[in-house]
């Protein structure tokens, strides 16, 4: 038997389908970011184009995340390949031009050699041509940057100042190819950021913040702290909405697991939009108040006084019925335990006055009935 009654609620599935939401538009603004930079590589071929998600519930939204995702990775690898065909074209045409030269100025030496009787020591350029070329195909960035210390090192006919060439070649294109990964990976950042801003109720301070960041990485310097606090922003914004979202689906839910029960919904003056009141019996009905993770179930008095007896038998039909209440919500994707109970009788029901007696018409229902439903499409 019970009195009051307080239920601790989750909307799993809402809590699901949200994450999953955000995934998406994360990815949306990732393939955005990577779409600028197949276009600025001269390929946007390469780039994804992302439609509209249609699903049905988390399970589906997550199973097309994986696929863009996947998609993604796929094509950011058609991309780094293409750059590295690019990249070991223009190095091999600045590479020949740089060998003529070492051809020519090597014949001029030779001739010079035979005039004077003299030995010249030949250049390293035929045991670090290949090497030089596979690295400096191996930088992201420009490679003009690094061809004259390419050429120095084809040029020079000491061995140990070829090594140590190569060595700071190595080390410079290092250098430059994690500046460029942060940079890009900055970006991509910033992009997901911004794909959530037409989902917020106050985008404009997020939306500068990510504008100051945008300009930080792009000089070079970190960016790190405007990105957390976008994110912060982002997220508490998001979280407010979605608890919002999910309180309404709560109510929507309890209202038709009640109906299934056999309750019907009355029209009464209610304190607050939360409020939910069904009825029972010819005097007694349920009143649902839905807020801050739980539901606050109570019998009440519909109109008419009754007596202490009556209250009580109304108290403990409606314990009998709790079990079954619990399984109509779990069965629409609201995970729900009893926190408290108060024995019956303990608190007389309040009165609540009907705003017309009998049932309501359906047109007035609809009008106290949530009508909240799970967003099945995301753009």
């Amino acid at each position: 038997m019970s009195g009051p009654t307080i239920v601790d609620y989750r909307a799993v599935e809402r809590e699901r389908f949200e994450a999953a939401r955000r995934r998406w538009q994360s990815l949306r603004g990732r393939a955005a970011a990577f779409r600028q930079q197949c276009e600025a590589a001269g390929h946007s071929e390469c780039a994804v184009d992302v439609g509209v998600a249609v699903a049905t519930d988390s399970a589906d939204l997550d199973r097309e995340c994986d696929e863009l995702q996947n998609t993604l990775t796929d094509a950011a690898s058609v991309l780094a390949r293409l750059q590295v065909k690019d990249r070991t074209a223009q190095v091999m045409s600045g590479m020949q031009d740089a060998l003529a030269d070492l051809e020519r100025r090597e014949r001029a030496a030779a001739t010079a050699r035979q005039t004077q009787m003299q030995e010249r020591p030949a250049s390293v350029a035929a045991d670090y041509t290949e090497r030089v070329g596979a690295l400096l195909a191996s930088a992201e960035g420009d490679t003009r940057d690094f061809m004259q210390l390419g050429a120095d090192i084809l040029a020079t006919t000491d061995s140990a100042r070829a090594r140590l060439l190569y060595k700071e070649l190595a080390a410079r294109i290092s250098e430059a190819n994690r500046a460029i990964d942060l940079l890009l990976e900055r970006r991509a950042e910033i992009a997901e950021l911004r794909a959530h801003l037409t989902d917020l109720p106050d985008p404009q301070p997020v939306e500068a913040v990510l504008n100051q960041a945008a300009q930080t990485v792009e000089r070079g310097r970190d960016a790190e702290g405007l990105l957390a606090q976008a994110r912060t922003a982002i997220t508490a914004q998001l979280d407010t909405v979605a608890a919002r979202a999910d309180q309404d689906f709560v109510r929507q839910a309890v209202a038709e697991a009640l109906t299934e029960l056999g309750y019907v919904i009355e029209d009464v003056d209610v304190e607050t939009a939360e409020t939910l009141v069904f009825r029972q019996s010819s005097g007694h009905g349920v009143r649902a108040d839905v807020g801050g993770g739980q539901i606050g179930l109570r019998t009440v008095r519909l109109d008419v006084a009754t007596g202490s007896s009556t209250d009580r038998d109304a108290e403990e039909e409606f314990c009998r019925r709790v079990p079954g209440f619990l399984g109509a919500l779990s069965r629409r994707g609201v995970s729900a335990g009893i926190k408290e109970q108060k024995l019956p009788g303990l608190i007389p029901p309040e009165t609540i006055k009907l705003r017309r007696q009998g049932r309501t018409s359906p047109s007035r229902a609809d009008e106290h009935t949530p009508v909240v439903r799970q967003r099945r499409t995301t753009t």
